[in-house]
């Protein structure tokens, strides 16, 4: 009955019996190679089909068992055995196939990221990095077109913007450094920009006419050692030195004579200023340099106009001060000086000294020797009288005619009656013939002594003292030095 039942399952549509299997079997049908049927305990009841036979196990032959039951009776299984040597190898053709379908796919798909990547990311970063290298070597005039939008888009779109401003500055840079330029080309100064070690890095063109010579032949060469220069080594010297100064951030300023073209110089007022940064550190030095060749020759001409005029007045002023004859102090110097001396001893609680001295018969001198010998012997006194005063601050004065006056200041009654001594014995010596005087024939002086101090020194009563003190020296028979008593 079990094999009727099992003969009639089996015989029925095969398609009934692939659908009671595995579906991985049934996927895999074809590959079967042997197919049997078994009682529940495991005798072959029936070959369904058998292509090959079994030889032995092997590693790609697998047994699969399926149970086969009827109303939950165990009737038999099926057992197969499949070559999974064939399946493995056709498996393996499968996964070759789908690995080169992959890897087509994977190439043509790198080839499209490669496309797409070149044009949306590449390709734009190089145009960037171009017009980048442009603007890094001076070129602003090459816009870049946004090709692609997204970060990168707004990159060069920056960029770009970026651009226009820098092409703004730079051409209001240039029209600005044109202009310093006509600026400093129309300057008569001599103007020129150093670096911080006195090389020379623009010059205007009045510096350069002045030599002669082109600009190319003074940028790039240190001040001092530059065509105006270059001949004088104490110049080039004290140059240097005001550069190094300027440098340290303090201006110079001074006066020099360069050499111009051929033999020709020219005197100017060199000005060297530092400029600094906002934190204060020198960036470079200007030099102005001034021609003051024609105001110096002026300032020169004025100077000696200014020492003849001086000369001029300390003559006219010596002229004013000074007796023509004697040529000691006048009467105008002592009555300025006796004002001030009179000042000074009451400040200082001192005597001020006042001998008033006369030629003895003088009016008989002239009408007997004649005016000549009598001017000259008025310079012979006046000379005895000047050398014989101790001091720098004491005045002689011709006071007039025959008559003579000596200031001393800080002087004593005892120490004017010295000199007064030492005037009229000097005088004595001189051994000027006289018929007319009554001391061995010889010219002769009296002199009248008065010395006052503190509230009883005026002009007046110094004068009037010293002139009582002379009228008595020539009442007591003269040639004699006399002091005032009241």
């Amino acid at each position: 009955m079990e094999s009727d039942l099992i003969r009639n399952l089996l015989s029925s549509d095969y398609s009934a019996l692939y659908s009671s299997l595995d579906s991985q079997l049934i996927t895999n049908a074809n590959t079967w190679k042997h197919f049997s049927l078994h009682d529940d305990n495991g005798n072959q009841i029936y070959p369904l089909f058998a292509h090959k036979e079994f030889t032995g196990p092997h590693e790609f032959h697998i047994p699969y068992k399926y149970e086969i039951k009827l109303e939950g009776e165990l009737l038999g299984y099926i057992e197969v055995h499949l070559d999974w040597h064939e399946q493995f190898s056709k498996t393996q053709q499968h996964i070759l196939e789908l690995e080169l379908f992959l890897v087509i796919i994977g190439i043509l798909l790198v080839v499209f990221i490669l496309v797409w990547n070149n044009k949306v990311i590449i390709k734009p970063i190089i145009n960037l990095q171009q017009a980048a290298e442009k603007v890094a070597g001076g070129d602003f005039n090459s816009p870049l077109q946004k090709v692609v939008s997204g970060e990168i888009g707004k990159l060069i779109s920056a960029f770009d913007f970026m651009r226009t401003k820098v092409v703004a500055y730079q051409q209001h840079l240039l029209q600005s450094e044109a202009k310093l330029i006509d600026y400093s080309n129309a300057l008569v100064t001599f103007n020129t920009m150093l670096s911080v070690d006195g090389i020379v890095e623009l010059v205007n063109d009045s510096a350069v006419s002045s030599t002669g010579l082109s600009s190319d032949k003074i940028i790039g060469k240190a001040l001092w050692e530059t065509y105006w220069y270059n001949d004088d080594e104490l110049l080039q010297q004290q140059v240097k030195a005001d550069v190094i100064t300027c440098a340290s951030g303090q201006a110079t300023v001074r006066e020099l004579k360069i050499k111009v073209t051929g033999d020709q110089f020219l005197t100017i007022r060199l000005n060297l200023t530092p400029i600094k940064d906002n934190q204060g550190q020198v960036t470079y030095l200007v030099g102005e340099g001034l021609d003051i060749t024609n105001s110096k020759a002026a300032e020169e001409a004025l100077k000696e106009k200014t020492v003849e005029l001086e000369f001029a007045r300390l003559k006219y002023k010596q002229l004013s001060e000074t007796d023509p004859l004697t040529k000691i102090s006048n009467r105008r110097v002592y009555e300025e000086r006796l004002t001030q001396e009179i000042a000074s001893a009451k400040r200082s609680n001192k005597s001020l000294s006042l001998l008033m001295i006369d030629i003895d018969h003088f009016k008989q001198y002239n009408d007997q020797y004649g005016h000549d010998a009598g001017d000259v012997t008025l310079r012979r006194v006046a000379e005895v009288i000047s050398e014989g005063l101790p001091r720098s601050t004491d005045l002689a004065v011709r006071f007039g005619g025959e008559e003579f006056v000596v200031l001393m200041p800080s002087t004593d009654i005892d120490g004017a009656l010295i000199v007064a001594e030492r005037i009229r014995s000097h005088i004595k010596v001189l051994s000027i013939t006289h018929d007319f005087s009554a001391h061995l024939g010889m010219l002769t002086v009296s002199i009248g002594i008065a010395s006052l101090a503190g509230d009883k020194l005026n002009e007046v009563d110094l004068l009037h003292h010293a002139d009582a003190a002379l009228y008595a020296a020539k009442d007591a028979g003269r040639n004699r030095s006399e002091i005032y008593t009241p």
